[in-house]
């Protein structure tokens, strides 16, 4: 019988399930958003009755033709797309230094169940893309600072990586469902429907964590760290005599936090902002290629039209079928001593990406709404796409995640989504492009960004990786065989 440092908590059945309810919500509206913005919701008549549009009309002016509907399309879903993974950087100071990572992912929660309820109303689409972005900076920080605590001594350390690939294929699950059921809902019924599923999905996830929250580990709070004195700033509790007993020892030694150096907090700043123009071009693929697929690729299978959102579910399929095949091939590599450190596996994914690009550009020479590109044709685009997303999001995500004190785990996770937000707003307006240059010069475009992102990540990474390493948090376990088996 496996002992307790053989096998995984059960806490992680409990994220696990969380998050593919979580993912099946956010990526159900996702997979809508950019078709739903561009099937009539823009014109005048109609928004000009959505709450908040007067303010978007004011940044952005009022679209008169379908190239502008396009611009403001993109700009719209990259911005949420962009501000949603920039929240988790102050989710993730909110639960470190106030509310505790439990009462701040409940708290991230509700938000974004109103934030679908919003979604399924047009006048109140807007109002339900803020409550989204507000509610996903306290969700995401803070359920992967919960894994972090689930593999801390006593738990599984060993088991560390596996956990973390094991929740990333979670991620996946949700991601994979949602654009099927949602996309479906949408075309047979509406975006009234489709919006609401996403919406039953985030209530579902609420209720899967608040009944399994007992097998959790949370991260303390500040507060809560000062009461228990894990930050060195708490006084021994005394009685009233001044006496001592065992129950109430007096500290000897102060139980000093653990702090970031100058050099490991650069080295985590320097990791996020590489990965920055990689999103640029992912962004492009619930962006504009959604765009591609639906009016220049002929969807049709034997005989059925394939709704435009299910060219989303592409992506999670390849994660959840290459992530253990990948898993696999890093561990045979690490037994030669040949697996690639966690910042040349980065570079890899930038470009694979390229390659990606490439491959779309060539593709859609000739391309119209005539003479439509294959159906193979954005699949083998996403196919690569998410390999390369293999190999640099969850390499990074738990780099990230080794390469900083327990205490500021939720905001150091709030620093990578911080990077994919940055990433997320530039893509809107490269986005925007899509309608001005011919798309095998717009694709090409993308694949030369993505080249420009591998370079930095191997010119420079390594350098930063081992900074990081060197930084009195990681000196105990160095980061490396990331995710092997």
């Amino acid at each position: 019988m496996l002992d307790s440092s053989e096998r995984h908590p059960r806490g992680l059945v409990v994220l696990y399930l969380t998050e593919v309810w979580e993912r099946f919500s956010f990526y159900g509206m996702k997979a809508l958003l950019v078709l739903y913005l561009n099937d009539g919701v823009l014109s005048e008549e109609r928004f000009s009755k959505v709450l908040g549009s007067g303010l978007v009309v004011h940044l952005f002016g009022q679209p008169e033709d379908a190239q502008q509907v396009q611009q403001l399309s993109s700009a719209l879903n990259e911005l949420y797309a962009g501000v949603a993974y920039l929240t988790p950087l102050a989710g993730g100071l909110i639960a470190d230094g106030l509310l505790g990572a439990r009462t701040t992912l409940l708290l991230g929660g509700v938000l974004m169940a109103a934030g679908h309820a919003c979604m399924a109303f047009e006048p109140f689409f807007l109002c339900g893309l803020v409550l989204l972005v507000l509610g996903n900076g306290g969700f995401k920080p803070t359920i992967t600072a919960m894994l972090s605590k689930l593999y801390e001594p006593p738990g599984p350390t060993a088991l560390r990586d596996r956990g973390f690939a094991i929740f990333y294929t979670g991620i996946n699950v949700g991601a994979l469902l949602a654009p099927i059921i949602c996309g479906a809902l949408q075309q047979s019924i509406g975006y009234d429907a489709g919006f609401g599923a996403a919406g039953i999905g985030m209530v579902v996830g609420l209720l899967t964590f608040l009944a399994g929250s007992p097998w959790l580990r949370h991260p303390p709070s500040k507060a809560e760290r000062r009461v228990s004195g894990e930050d060195g700033l708490a006084t021994p509790l005394v009685p009233s005599g001044g006496s001592t007993s065992p129950t109430h020892e007096p500290l000897e030694e102060p139980l000093l936090p653990q702090q970031w150096s100058g050099q490991s907090m650069l080295a985590l700043l320097g990791l996020c902002g590489c990965v920055v123009p990689f999103w640029v071009p992912f962004e492009q693929l619930s962006n504009v290629v959604p765009l591609f697929f639906r009016h220049q690729t002929d969807r049709r299978l034997f005989g059925f039209l394939l709704p435009a959102a299910w060219l989303q579910a592409a992506n999670p399929i390849v994660c959840v079928l290459c992530m253990p095949l990948l898993t696999s091939l890093w561990a045979r590599q690490a037994r030669r001593g040949a697996e690639p450190s966690p910042t040349s596996k980065m570079a890899i994914g930038c470009g694979l990406q390229s390659i990606s690009w490439l491959l779309m550009s060539l593709g859609s020479i000739g391309v119209n709404t005539e003479d439509k590109a294959p159906l193979l044709l954005p699949f083998c685009c996403t196919l690569l796409l998410t390999l390369g997303q293999l190999y640099l999001a969850p390499i990074g995500l738990a780099l990230v995640s080794k390469s900083c004190p327990q205490h500021a785990r939720s905001t150091a996770v709030g620093f990578w989504f911080l990077a994919g937000g940055i990433g997320g707003l530039l893509a809107g307006p490269t986005g925007a492009l899509y309608s001005r240059i011919p798309p095998p010069a717009f694709f090409a475009m993308l694949s030369v960004i993505s080249v420009c992102a591998s370079l930095l990540m191997v010119s420079v990474a390594p350098r930063l990786q081992r900074w990081a390493e060197a930084s009195p948090v990681s000196a105990a376990g160095k980061v490396a065989s990331t995710f092997s088996v």
